[in-house]
């Protein structure tokens, strides 16, 4: 009986170890080219634009862009050799990058999922740590 109550614990512990690195692995995507799935809420928000990007807010222009909240933070891995992409962990916004037949307006406010590839910031327009360029959407419940 000592036995097989030890191999059931040592079972459920394993399950718990094996369902635990499955979810963070969930979660681990890598840079562009890799196309990446992820799910959360569109919304638009405002930021300041040029010529100083917030630093003279009566003079700064506003941008607005469309923006994903991810339903669970994500970590983003950068190869060795990736001049242009970073690793970045505890990703909970990302700004979407579209072509035009994306319409992103259409999806405001709503839960999404999301298809594309990642890559970091790299210029003042740029409001979030990564950013995501979108190839499909789609309307979850």
């Amino acid at each position: 009986m000592k036995n097989l109550l030890l191999k059931t614990a040592i079972a459920v512990v394993m399950g718990l170890f094996f369902c635990s690195i499955t979810n963070a692995q969930n979660n681990t995507f890598k840079f562009e080219p890799s196309v990446s799935t992820v799910t959360g809420t569109i919304t638009l928000e405002t930021f300041y634009g040029p010529p100083g990007f917030g630093e003279n807010p009566k003079t700064d222009s506003r941008e607005s862009y469309y923006i994903l909240t991810l339903s669970s933070p994500i970590k983003v891995i950068a190869d060795k050799n990736d001049d242009s992409n970073v690793t970045s962990t505890n990703i909970l916004h990302l700004q979407l990058i579209n072509d035009s037949t994306t319409k992103f307006a259409d999806y405001k406010n709503k839960r999404v999922r999301l298809t594309g590839t990642f890559f970091s910031a790299i210029t003042g327009h740029h409001h979030t740590k990564v950013l995501m360029d979108v190839t499909k959407i789609q309307q979850v419940q």
